[in-house]
């Protein structure tokens, strides 16, 4: 009985040990406050001005992006890759996404990238990265879903701006096997954007 009973004390301060630390009024009304100012914002500025809703927005397509958080020099969101076409191939078609900025207080460019690694399967693969695309976009209220598609579909480097959002389109060649390429398609802050051409 007393070894019970002193197992059953081991494990109660263990538990113990092992609780978050408390949540404190102020950590609440933080939180409370960005939850109002995104609720606030629609479209691209939503996408752009609130992280903790852009990245959960992105996690429901598979991607498991961490939070995104400050790193020395920026702010960054890395997703892990997800397979759109057959999974049976030797090296499955895959997405993959990343969000960036100069702190964590917002984004400056959301980043889809698909890496054509199985050529036979390329078509699926386009379409399903262009609709993966296109229901994020639709879920954020944020413009440009048919114009994106209209460049996959073309799969050339491309650019232009959307009501929010400046975009462009790269191809570029995977080295060392024939007709591999990643198609990156890059959605950055129209105020980032106007600082980048005049420098």
């Amino acid at each position: 009985m007393r070894t019970a009973a002193a197992l059953l004390l081991i494990g109660s301060a263990t538990l113990g040990a092992c609780k978050p630390a408390p949540v404190t009024e102020s950590v609440l009304a933080n939180e409370a406050a960005e939850q109002k100012a995104a609720a606030a914002l629609t479209g691209w500025d939503r996408l752009f001005n609130a992280p903790r809703t852009t990245i959960p927005a992105v996690n429901q397509y598979g991607f498991q992006a961490g939070d995104y958080a400050g790193l020395p020099g920026g702010a960054e969101s890395k997703g892990r890759s997800i397979t759109i076409s057959s999974s049976l191939a030797k090296a499955p078609n895959h997405a993959d996404f990343a969000a960036t900025g100069r702190d964590a207080a917002a984004i400056d460019t959301l980043a889809f990238a698909a890496s054509i690694t199985d050529p036979d399967n390329a078509a699926t693969a386009k379409t399903r990265f262009g609709t993966l695309i296109r229901d994020f976009l639709f879920s954020a209220k944020a413009d440009g879903a048919e114009t994106i598609q209209q460049a996959i579909d073309a799969e050339q480097d491309a650019q232009g701006t959307l009501p929010g959002a400046a975009w462009t389109l790269k191809v570029q060649p995977i080295d060392g096997a024939a007709n591999n390429r990643v198609i990156t398609v890059t959605f950055t802050r129209p105020d980032i954007q106007s600082a980048t051409s005049k420098s």
